[in-house]
């Protein structure tokens, strides 16, 4: 399963509106067995177009196209975190030992 989130945003004043986001933080995050691979990062957006959403009435989703179509190439970051994932789903388990390990504080007197 492939999620996306926004972490965080920088706003700022632009073009006579308050709070224009200017910089989007994401995380992508390839999940399955129980184990999770994630690829971070940013995306810097551009001055606001026709499609601009007020601050407050902005949801995660919309950031998220924003992102994507504003140069972010969701596709290949959706690949490179399914990629890390297969490499922890392939890599060797370090199991707990069926037995319990004596401590070092137990062996003296």
């Amino acid at each position: 399963m492939i999620d996306w989130n926004i972490v965080s945003v920088d706003t700022r004043p632009l073009d006579g509106r308050k709070n224009v986001v200017t910089m989007a933080r994401w995380v992508c995050k390839a999940s399955d067995a129980g184990k999770t691979a994630v690829q971070l990062g940013a995306t810097a957006l551009g001055a606001p177009g026709s499609d601009f959403i007020e601050f407050d009435k902005l949801t995660e989703a919309d950031l998220l196209s924003f992102c994507w179509g504003d140069g972010l190439e969701k596709s290949v970051i959706e690949a490179k975190a399914q990629d890390a994932l297969e490499q922890a789903l392939s890599a060797p388990d370090s199991p707990a030992l069926p037995w319990t390990v004596v401590a070092e504080e137990q062996l003296v007197g």
